[in-house]
């Protein structure tokens, strides 16, 4: 968690070059509640639009305030498919997003799905699966429902991938699993680090719907 301190600015001064006066102007966004005398100045270089100004310095005051949390792990070298930016979808259960799994045995026909390690599963509520995809994507969410024990889910029959389980000539399909919508947690890649021959450090924040507010 990134803490809010006595300098952290509370309002963003955006200079740009006007397209209607031709001259350098300046766009504001003070922040709710906020100090206007705690701000940062930006430079938007190319920027000319007063609205577009407008839009990047709520947009970057908004982040600054609501976009506090890094989280870094690491992956196999498919992280190297990644570029800062990128918006990737995290399930850990030690923060409580959500759960993941693998695919240990897939019956195409009774449409069940034995997964590794075993679920939690909660009464009375819908629980989901997204399911990662052969090139790296996420499907959407898929109700599912608990089978004959705790690591088994039934799937729907119209499924957007196809399932690789052990007996598989690829690395079986991976999975995020919870009940409801707080089941995992999205986030903007900021660095990827190769750390060693097989292995790499994907850098991240954390992302919050807050940031987009009035875009």
């Amino acid at each position: 968690y990134l803490m809010p301190s006595e300098q952290t600015a509370e309002e963003v001064r955006v200079r740009y070059f006007s397209s209607t006066t031709w001259k350098q102007a300046e766009a504001i966004h003070t922040l709710p509640s906020a100090d206007p005398d705690k701000f940062a100045e930006v430079d938007l270089f190319g920027v000319t639009n007063p609205a577009q100004a407008a839009r990047e310095a709520r947009y970057l005051a908004q982040a600054n305030r609501y976009r506090r949390r890094l989280v870094s792990f690491d992956v196999e070298l498919e992280g190297m498919i990644l570029s800062p930016l990128d918006a990737i979808l995290i399930s850990h259960d030690l923060p409580d997003w959500g759960q993941w799994a693998v695919a240990r045995t897939w019956d195409a026909v009774g449409l069940t799905l034995t997964v590794d390690p075993p679920l939690k599963w909660t009464d009375g509520q819908t629980h989901y699966v997204r399911l990662r995809k052969r090139d790296g994507s996420p499907t959407g969410a898929i109700a599912v429902a608990r089978g004959g024990s705790d690591a088994e889910l039934r799937l729907p029959d119209n499924l957007p991938t196809q399932i690789d389980d052990l007996l598989a000539d690829r690395e079986p399909t991976h999975l995020a699993f919870g009940p409801g919508v707080a089941w995992q947690v999205l986030a903007k890649v900021m660095s990827i680090r190769p750390k060693d021959q097989h292995t790499a450090t994907i850098s991240a924040i954390i992302e919050d719907d807050r940031v987009h507010i009035g875009a």
